[in-house]
């Protein structure tokens, strides 16, 4: 399998509309492989419990829609002030643009957004540590994983 690679083309950033929903549902689904049919995730877009589908970042190369992100306005405590961050999640990037850097650029591109509204922190769950690290992330909480077997458990 041949491995993409980065182009020269430039990345057109813009705020996703409803015409692009079934495009984004089919990056969602195949950048998350899940059980999740397209009305629910068509849903995580248009009825999101931290946004709506304005807060949706779209990516295009030679006009063709490649990639998506959420960038939620939240806010955290920090030393007793509320402050401003900017949430960010569904990352997702079409199979055919992966490794061309289109995720590295929508990432630099909420950052950019974020300096405009003067928020200086941003949070993801990331789905790969390193991807992130690149991109100056990194782990504020130590993450462990614990297997328990379902007979450990105590009963309902």
């Amino acid at each position: 399998m041949e491995m993409p690679r980065p182009t020269s083309q430039p990345l057109h950033l813009r705020a996703a509309r409803e015409e692009d929903l079934e495009r984004l549902v089919s990056i969602h689904a195949a950048a998350f492989p899940d059980a999740r049919g397209r009305d629910a995730r068509r849903r995580n877009f248009t009825e999101n419990v931290r946004g709506s589908l304005s807060d949706l970042l779209v990516a295009e190369r030679a006009g063709e829609l490649v990639a998506h992100a959420f960038l939620f306005r939240m806010s955290t405590w920090i030393g007793g002030a509320e402050l401003p961050v900017g949430g960010i999640a569904s990352v997702g990037v079409a199979p055919e643009s992966r490794g061309s850097g289109v995720g590295s650029g929508l990432i630099r591109a909420l950052h950019d957004e974020l300096r405009k509204r003067g928020t200086a922190l941003s949070l993801l769950y990331p789905f790969r540590h390193a991807f992130y690290r690149r991109l100056g992330y990194g782990t504020v909480a130590e993450v462990k994983r614990l297997r328990v077997p379902p007979a450990a458990l105590p009963g309902r």
